[in-house]
């Protein structure tokens, strides 16, 4: 019974608070009739109903294979068996700051390797092609994987538990900032202003509509967090090819 209790417990965690809220807080304040948010969209074109009902279906079910993982890494954790530290003096206080861009910059790594991987065209379709049938995403798309990509997803937070020396409480800022620039990501509309994107070391990191253009174009941007890894591989798809560059000239 306690390990019932446990899998509804992380269950419920991931879907309420790493899922329904951030996707719902962005689609209250951007999508909903009434938002004044226009002149920042990135694609002329705006989900449909069918899309957004694919998206939540996908979603949930990425959401039980995150639980399933997350399950199986708690049963760990409780035992010690993990990288987790929780003696804040164990390390030096910087390295609590410096865990957290080590788990981004692994994130980031992982991330575009795998998906360059999910994008090979012999497995596509079994892995990436249902999160591509979004090519206009919403905040509703952050978790849309097929099962084969909700295990490699996952794989990402799992090193980093087994891994990365890292406090819980460090471990838990990085998930929730990485919900919530993918949240960002899949949003639809600019948030970040154009002086970021063309400064040369904040251009290094991802703008809303780096990861939009993906979608349309599905060679490109395949970073997370970054787009060092595209710039390096010729992958890397300037935010100036989006609808939204244009209609700003």
């Amino acid at each position: 019974m306690q390990y019932v209790i446990e899998f509804v417990v992380l269950f419920l965690i991931l879907f309420l608070g790493f899922y329904i809220l951030p996707a719902g807080i962005f689609h209250l304040l951007y999508h909903r009739k009434g938002a004044n948010y226009e002149h920042i969209r990135i694609q002329n074109k705006k989900p449909k109903p069918k899309d957004l009902k694919r998206e939540f279906r996908l979603s949930t079910w990425s959401v039980l294979i995150f639980s399933v993982g997350a399950f199986i890494s708690w049963q760990f954790v409780k035992e010690g068996q993990s990288a987790f530290y929780y003696d804040w003096n164990e390390y030096p206080i910087y390295y609590a700051v410096l865990s957290f861009f080590i788990c981004l910059i692994a994130h980031d790594t992982y991330f575009y390797w795998s998906h360059r991987f999910m994008h090979w065209p012999p497995v596509f379709k079994y892995f990436h092609l249902g999160h591509h049938r979004s090519l206009t995403p919403s905040p509703w798309a952050i978790l849309a994987f097929q099962p084969l990509e909700a295990v490699i997803q996952f794989g990402t937070f799992a090193l980093i538990i087994f891994l990365v020396p890292i406090h819980p409480v460090v471990f838990g800022i990085y998930v929730l900032y990485d919900s919530v620039v993918n949240t960002a990501g899949h949003n639809g509309f600019e948030l970040v202003p154009k002086w970021f994107s063309k400064n040369k070391i904040l251009g290094l990191g991802n703008t809303v509509t780096h990861h939009d253009l993906h979608h349309i174009h599905f060679d490109k941007n395949y970073g997370a967090f970054f787009n060092i890894w595209d710039r390096i591989m010729g992958t890397f798809l300037d935010d100036d090819a989006s609808d939204l560059s244009k209609r700003q000239m």
